[in-house]
């Protein structure tokens, strides 16, 4: 997982298992964001919003049908695919990290000495990382909604009903439940991000591919195609129950596969 050189890195998409390049490129964005909000205005009186923010930040707010500024709302809109696009990068530097810094070591500990066994032990060691954090954030998310826990009820009815003042009910909050709290959206977009850096490395084939291949790969398209037409057709909380009922399961088949390995 040596650099092959930055640009060569991206010219050949290397950067997605080298994370000294896709660290560069975060970093990029991150300095560009910055460069904007604090420099343009001593040049610009009263710049436009940076170009770079829909990459690190969610956009398309949308006003809260409570009424509450603090209580904000997001709707899904075209920008969604430049964050999803960052934290594809994201989710490629932190995978590289997890598997030769924190993986690797833990297996040679173990007695594992073979390449593909390290590299075994590493996906299952970030899958099981990956899936416990979502698993637990998926859970902190539910307990925010009606839904909580698995009140499949709420996924049809008002999502608000149970907090909204007499006045307010008959605001249109009933399905399709359209406006996302924060949290929601965020926690939605950095999923598929992170669906779509696995297709990207299977696809390009940017580690030696297994027996089921073919199987993995459709896989990650049935998978992709779940997130993303849930979320195009205002499905999010019925997709934050699915996304529970795998990944807190998933959480403890990668540990258990660890185990295995060991």
């Amino acid at each position: 997982y040596k650099s092959h050189g930055f640009w060569r890195d991206i010219i050949s998409a290397r950067w997605i298992v080298v994370p000294s390049s896709s660290l560069r490129i975060l970093l990029a964005v991150i300095f560009l964001h910055l460069q904007w909000v604090y420099l343009t205005p001593l040049f610009i009186q009263n710049p436009p919003a940076s170009p770079f923010a829909p990459l690190l930040f969610i956009s398309h707010p949308t006003p809260s049908p409570t009424g509450d500024p603090d209580d904000p709302r997001y709707r899904k809109g075209w920008l969604d695919l430049a964050f999803i696009a960052y934290y594809i990068i994201f989710w490629s530097f932190v995978r590289q990290v997890i598997t030769i810094h924190l993986c690797h070591p833990v297996a040679r500990y173990f007695g594992l000495r073979k390449t593909a066994k390290l590299d075994r032990f590493g996906e299952q060691g970030y899958a099981m990382i990956y899936f416990a954090f979502f698993g637990t954030w998926g859970a902190r998310i539910m307990s925010q909604h009606p839904t909580w826990w698995y009140d499949t009820k709420a996924f049809w009815i008002g999502m608000y009903s149970r907090v909204l003042s007499s006045h307010l009910l008959n605001y249109p909050s009933d399905y399709p439940h359209w406006q996302m709290k924060p949290e929601l959206k965020m926690y939605y977009l950095i999923q598929a991000a992170y669906w779509c850096q696995q297709l990207l490395v299977l696809g390009l084939k940017l580690e030696k591919p297994r027996k089921d291949y073919n199987e993995l790969i459709a896989h990650h398209f049935v998978t992709l195609w779940l997130v993303g037409w849930s979320y195009g057709i205002n499905l999010t909380l019925i997709g934050n129950a699915v996304y529970m009922s795998m990944d807190i399961p998933d959480t403890f088949l990668a540990f258990s596969k660890l185990l295995n390995y060991i």
